[in-house]
């Protein structure tokens, strides 16, 4: 039969978990009307038991587990396994494939790929709110510095550079091979990234599929993250860490909405100046990989130059008090 590899690369922050989550709950669904996605927890180049992540770190040579490694022949080779094995197309998802860090492995990608009729799908989210999302993100994790620091020795310039990372994707796998699609609720099938996918893969008429259910609050308050700043700087790390970071998370957001501080860490100013930029890489692609004469790549609506904005000002004291009350609940301090 003919079939596709569909090979979704990306972008970070644009609803991929939601995408890879998906796609795992209904493999049994999905194969039935052939769609393969391999199972992340069977197979060897599956990561986090929903993605899969190790194709791209065989290529970087980064491992979470120093006992769990692959060469990159051997990770892509299963790729290749999987996809002439496969009673249908085939659905592989890993955001790690749009950075900068996979671009000079392109060539060896193009060879893995020989025989294979493959379609490259990914989503851009407009810079400006990107860079923010994906700063708090790592804010999460391992993150020390400030925005602007992080800005100025940070490779958040290159990742940004949506246009110079999918010209060389081009060049090795074909235009006509990838599929852009904005990140944006009124360019998305039905408003929404799980429908935009389905249909871009022709499986929109399946019926019956379960979507994953949507956490409250799934964003991290903006006073617990700086909180996850200073635990960084101290070298506090670990999945304890981590559940403790999304343990104070849950008591800001009990209560009121208002308890619930959602702070863009840039200017009005500045997401402007970051996305003159990218213009010129933001047009190039609408119009060479959307057909879009007029070159607009990202609709939604700018931030305006005067709109009211000041910089974070820290952790109020009645959230540290807050958090101190249930931490001495919960661990029992006083006693």
């Amino acid at each position: 039969m003919n079939k596709t590899l569909f090979l979704h690369i990306g972008a970070q922050k644009t609803g991929t978990t939601s995408i890879q989550m998906f796609l795992s709950q209904n493999q049994a669904a999905l194969r039935q009307h052939g769609f393969v996605y391999p199972d992340p927890g069977k197979v060897r180049i599956g990561l986090d038991d929903h993605n899969h992540g190790h194709l791209p770190l065989s290529l970087v040579g980064y491992w979470r587990d120093p006992g769990y490694q692959l060469s990159r022949k051997e990770a892509w080779g299963d790729l290749r396994s999987l996809y002439f094995e496969s009673e249908g197309h085939l659905l592989i998802s890993t955001e790690l494939l749009f950075t900068p860090q996979i671009v000079p492995h392109l060539r060896f990608i193009k060879r893995m790929l020989r025989g294979i009729d493959v379609k490259v799908i990914v989503y851009l989210r407009r810079q400006d709110i990107f860079v923010q999302s994906v700063y708090k993100q790592r804010l999460k994790s391992d993150e020390r510095r400030g925005f602007k620091q992080a800005w100025e020795r940070g490779d958040y310039r290159h990742l940004l550079d949506f246009h110079s990372i999918l010209d060389r994707w081009q060049r090795y796998i074909g235009i006509e091979n990838i599929i852009v699609r904005p990140y944006e609720r009124g360019q998305l099938a039905k408003g929404d990234v799980l429908e935009d996918f389905l249909h871009i893969v022709g499986a929109d008429g399946i019926e019956g599929l379960r979507k994953p259910s949507r956490h409250k609050n799934s964003t991290m308050n903006r006073n617990v993250l700086e909180i996850s700043r200073a635990l960084n700087n101290m070298g506090i790390h670990g999945a304890e860490v981590y559940s403790f970071k999304l343990w104070l998370n849950e008591i800001l957001a009990e209560g009121e909405p208002r308890n619930f501080v959602d702070h863009s860490v840039i200017s009005p100013q500045k997401r402007l100046a970051i996305l003159q930029n990218y213009k010129s890489g933001n047009e190039k692609l609408a119009r060479n990989f959307l057909g879009r004469p007029d070159g607009q790549l990202f609709y939604e609506e700018l931030p305006g130059i005067d709109e009211d904005w000041k910089p974070y000002s820290g952790v109020p004291p009645e959230d540290v008090a807050r958090m101190l009350a249930a931490m001495f609940e919960k661990y029992s301090i006083l006693n």
